[in-house]
């Protein structure tokens, strides 16, 4: 991806091959065709090249190319730059330290569907990076609208390009009943304390997994974009606000690049407000920065999926002084988000507050419900309490176990803690009392109340209840 090769030749009496669908496409027009080796793909157009011979691959902004089979794993995806040249002065000497001739692309070792957009890892588990023990209160997040018995943990959980979610219940009101709503993104701030806000529900993946390129060391790497200060976290230790910052990158899976200074706070690579050179060049890593004496931690990745071998990195970028006067901290270019309907948020939706369209009262952009959403001032509820004794997930309600469903574990997706099967389960076969054993469903232990991490509720059945599923609020 983004790679092209070069001084290849056109096959004889092949033109390009036109409205092409996919780069897969194109390389199976490769595999089918005798002589052909290597293949161009261009999406603008949609033009398929095939060749024969290779002198090595090139950066292009458009194209794709590759092989007529794709070796397992792909080599950029196991070697490591020769050792002191990467990076290079020039962007050709950093392509030509690594043993293809050209920097890995951002993704490159990603699974790709028919759109050439980032695919599920179906290989590996989700990680949980983080959970509402840890993370939950960001800011800059954005409103996703769920379907019907779907969750905004699953929903995050099914999108690769959904860093971390928020589930927060709008309180009642004299003209609306309670709600739910579900942010998602990367969000900043994520760790400074807001008080009680609504928050329910909170967490960060991470899909896949990744191997270290490089460490770096005292250098600012020019192109990265702000998380959070440090010093407003509330954290203990900088190793605390290490972890934290190598998170946030992890769960955003085009990050290839972060790092934290002590003075400065989290920066990371994001490509959504500025974009780090590519491919990166001694010019990438100053050492002579204010920004570079402070720096205490951080890492080049590549993000990887699937199980294979490859070698450790021992890689340590030190960073290059910069010509002319010492840089100060970069600030990230700002970004200009496109007016959304807030619908019962906005101030302008709510008879005692400002008549404000497009500006948030119920709750803020902070997250919190203002006096005037109410009428009157009144308590936020609070989350309620976590379910007690031990929690059993029956193995067929496990999400890991519908390929459908994201590979969340040991989270209930086929019947949900509500008794909801999603729409991503495998069968859609819902199974009658005949089924199962009546002897045992007319066991005490089988209703809800017998456990005490269930509702108290008499005459219903939890474990199993009446689909035969047992809801993770069972005793194990």
């Amino acid at each position: 991806h983004g790679a092209v090769y070069k001084g290849s030749k056109l096959l004889d009496g092949y033109d390009p091959i036109r409205n092409v669908s996919s780069a897969v496409a194109c390389q199976q027009f490769c595999q089918a065709q005798e002589g052909c080796s290597v293949f161009g793909f261009f999406p603008p157009s949609r033009s398929c090249y095939l060749g024969s011979g290779e002198a090595g691959l090139v950066t292009s902004q458009f194209g794709l190319g590759g092989p007529a089979h794709c070796p397992s794993p792909p080599p950029a995806c196991t070697s490591l730059p020769e050792a002191g040249a990467f990076p290079g002065t020039t962007a050709a000497a950093s392509d030509a330290a690594w043993p293809s001739g050209i920097t890995p692309t951002n993704l490159q070792c990603w699974p790709r569907n028919k759109y050439n957009h980032p695919a599920w890892c179906h290989e590996e588990l989700i990680t949980v990076l983080d959970d509402e023990g840890s993370t939950g209160s960001c800011l800059g997040l954005r409103v996703v609208e769920l379907k019907a018995n779907e969750t905004c943990q699953t929903h995050c959980a099914s999108n690769v390009l959904c860093p971390s979610w928020q589930e927060v219940v709008i309180p009642a009101t004299s003209s609306s009943s309670e709600r739910k709503e579900c942010w998602q993104g990367l969000g900043h701030n994520c760790w400074m304390p807001r008080g009680t806000f609504g928050q329910t529900g909170a967490g960060r993946f991470m899909h896949g997994h990744y191997r270290v390129l490089a460490d770096i060391g005292k250098a600012q790497v020019l192109g990265l974009s702000h998380v959070f200060d440090g010093q407003d976290m509330n954290f203990k230790t900088d190793a605390e606000a290490v972890r934290y910052c190598n998170h946030t990158c992890l769960s955003l899976l085009t990050c290839q690049i972060w790092q934290y200074s002590t003075d400065y706070g989290c920066w990371i690579e994001n490509a959504a407000k500025q974009k780090v050179e590519y491919p990166p060049t001694r010019n990438t890593f100053v050492s002579n920065s204010v920004f570079a004496g402070t720096v205490v931690a951080g890492q080049y990745i590549q993000r990887l999926c699937g199980k294979f071998d490859y070698p450790q990195s021992k890689m340590l970028i030190k960073g290059w002084e910069a010509q002319g006067a010492e840089l100060e901290v970069a600030t990230p270019a700002p970004v200009t988000v496109p007016p959304t309907d807030l619908g019962p948020r906005a101030c302008s939706a709510n008879g005692d507050c400002p008549n404000l369209d497009g500006v948030p009262c119920c709750p803020n952009a902070a997250g919190a419900m203002l006096p005037c959403c109410f009428g009157t001032p009144v308590s936020t509820p609070q989350p309620p309490p976590a379910p007690s004794g031990d929690a059993y997930v029956a193995p067929l309600a496990l999400c890991t176990a519908h390929s459908g469903c994201p590979r969340i574990p040991e989270q209930a997706c086929c019947p949900t803690t509500s008794g909801m099967f999603l729409s991503c389960c495998n069968t859609t076969y819902t199974p009658s009392l005949s089924d199962f054993d009546l002897a045992t469903l007319s066991l005490p232990n089988a209703s809800c109340a017998a456990h005490g991490g269930c509702p108290r509720l008499p005459g219903v059945l939890c474990c199993p209840n009446k689909l035969g599923a047992f809801l993770p609020c069972c005793s194990a």
